[in-house]
């Protein structure tokens, strides 16, 4: 191999090396910056969702949230739902519902009404029904396949003999449905930031509900495992 050839594979490979090592730099600085665009893209959100979590504070009496009682003296807090037209609807915590619960509106000291299971789905976690006048038809909120809708959902859990029940806003999106505090701790995460008391997403599934001509109605309830909602249109 003569000089002449020799020089210019050197020539070629230093040049194949440059610019390889220019397109390197080139995608780690396109990298860099949209890492940098989505980190921005994220603090805003997180500021919106925020924003959005300490306004949204929605009347317990509008959303229709009871508690309901094992006895008629309502000293042993079971769990909470959705009470409107005299039904009752929650989410099972066991496969052996009692015969009878007693409720009355959250927060308050009204006398506890009596009501009988009618719809018992032998399953924990999934819709259940006790109703006063026997075994009816609920009424229920109807999301469409496709469309944007804000939603509220209703999450309680059983803290120190106390029942916690809080009520926060959830996006529905073309049959996919987000809950604020959910989307807000991943982001949190993602971003390396803690999360507050306020604005962590709390356990258990949730009941959702849509604001209807009517008040608020049920639509389903959220697994918040599976991010599966169980519409009560299927059920």
């Amino acid at each position: 191999m003569d000089k002449r050839t020799i020089l210019f594979s050197i020539l070629v490979f230093a040049t194949l090396f440059l610019v390889n090592i220019y397109f390197d730099h080139e995608f780690e600085e396109k990298k860099r910056q949209w890492e940098l665009t989505q980190g921005v893209k994220k603090k805003q959100e997180i500021k919106l969702l925020e924003a959005e979590l300490s306004s949204s504070s929605e009347n317990v009496e509008d959303l229709g949230l009871y508690t309901a009682f094992a006895d008629d003296k309502g000293e042993n807090p079971l769990t909470a739902g959705v009470f409107k037209d005299e039904s009752f609807l929650t989410i099972s915590w066991t496969a052996n519902l009692p015969d009878t619960l007693y409720v009355r509106p959250q927060n308050s000291e009204e006398t506890l009404k009596p009501l009988k299971l009618t719809f018992d789905p032998k399953a924990i976690d999934a819709p259940t029904v006790y109703q006063h006048n026997g075994k009816t038809p609920i009424l229920i909120g109807n999301l469409p396949d496709i469309g944007n809708f804000e939603l509220q959902a209703i999450t309680f859990e059983s803290k120190n003999k106390r029942l916690d029940t809080q009520a926060s806003p959830a996006e529905y999106h073309d049959g996919l449905v987000t809950l604020a505090k959910d989307r807000l701790e991943t982001l949190k995460k993602e971003s390396g930031q803690s999360q507050t008391i306020e604005t962590a997403a709390p356990k258990g599934d949730a009941i959702l509900l849509m604001k209807t001509d009517v008040g608020y109605l049920p639509v389903g309830i959220y697994n918040r495992t599976e991010k599966h909602v169980t519409y009560l249109e299927d059920v």
